[in-house]
């Protein structure tokens, strides 16, 4: 084969030049102002390694009984601890003794002495005692509730200090005049006379119910003003209670003779009849008059 085409049958034999690997530059450090400055390695450092620092103590609570001996601790030398059911238990009192005690280590006593039930304590006598005080009790309040409508003898013992009053209903009166009565309620009062008199027929007395009816001199300066609905002692007006009564005969009743000073007594009952009626809240009372209702002395 001709040397034209040198290399092409021996071409597998021919070595490959090795390519060479790039050398990386060379760095540089970088600037450093102190690299020439001598450091001493010798000297410690003056800052001390930080210590732990102990946690606080819990803070002791206040104990006002601290030192107290408590129940537990006081033994009675009379008795023997953890033999509780070995006891003898008073009759007198309850307190436990110990086995060999002939007395009793609290109240001194035997027990085979007689046994004293004080008397609140014997079977029936405290329910007997309530029941007793209820009754009493009941009574009380019953005389203290209860009316007294009896007519009282008029004086100035039994000089009321105000007017009895209680509206109830009831049958209606025959009045001597024909006419009927008819029944709103009932009053009761003892009181003084101010003054008497008859107005349109009808016979009509102004009373003062008030202790000081009784004192005389009292009574001389007292007057009932019945415009004002008062009672005006001299010039003052006073809370002395006073009633003004018109007074209408029933079928077979009288009306006694009644003058200024004196004392009357009064259980009737009062209402309207004809064109006269009771006005309590005035303390103006039409009243019919039977037998028993009223007093004067």
């Amino acid at each position: 084969m001709s040397d034209d085409f040198v290399g092409f049958e021996e071409d597998d034999d021919v070595q490959k030049p090795i390519a060479k690997k790039p050398v990386a530059a060379e760095t540089k450090p970088a600037f450093d102002p102190f690299a020439d400055v001598a450091v001493d390695t010798s000297v410690e450092s003056s800052a001390a390694a930080p210590t732990e620092t102990p946690a606080p103590e819990p803070e002791k609570k206040f104990d006002a009984f601290a030192g107290e001996k408590t129940d537990e601790d006081a033994v009675d030398p009379n008795l023997k601890p953890g033999h509780a059911k070995d006891l003898w238990k008073c009759p007198h009192c309850g307190a436990g003794n110990k086995p060999g005690r002939d007395t009793c280590r609290s109240c001194g006593k035997q027990q085979d002495e007689e046994v004293v039930v004080p008397f609140l304590e014997k079977p029936g006598v405290k329910p007997g005692l309530l029941a007793a005080i209820v009754i009493i009790v009941a009574l009380v309040l019953m005389n203290a509730l209860s009316v007294d409508w009896s007519l009282r003898v008029p004086s100035a013992a039994n000089c009321d200090a105000s007017i009895t009053q209680e509206q109830a209903g009831g049958a209606d009166i025959s009045l001597d005049n024909g006419t009927t009565f008819t029944v709103a309620g009932r009053i009761a009062f003892c009181g003084r006379i101010e003054s008497a008199g008859s107005h349109k027929g009808n016979r009509y007395i102004k009373v003062i119910v008030d202790t000081h009816a009784a004192d005389d001199s009292w009574f001389k300066n007292a007057k009932i003003d019945a415009k004002k609905d008062t009672v005006v002692y001299k010039t003052n007006p006073t809370p002395a209670p006073f009633a003004v009564v018109t007074l209408l005969p029933a079928e077979g009743g009288s009306i006694p003779a009644c003058s200024k000073g004196a004392w009357v007594s009064v259980s009737a009952p009062y209402g309207s009849s004809d064109k006269l009626e009771s006005d309590p809240s005035r303390s103006r009372f039409i009243v019919a008059i039977e037998d028993g209702t009223i007093a004067v002395e």
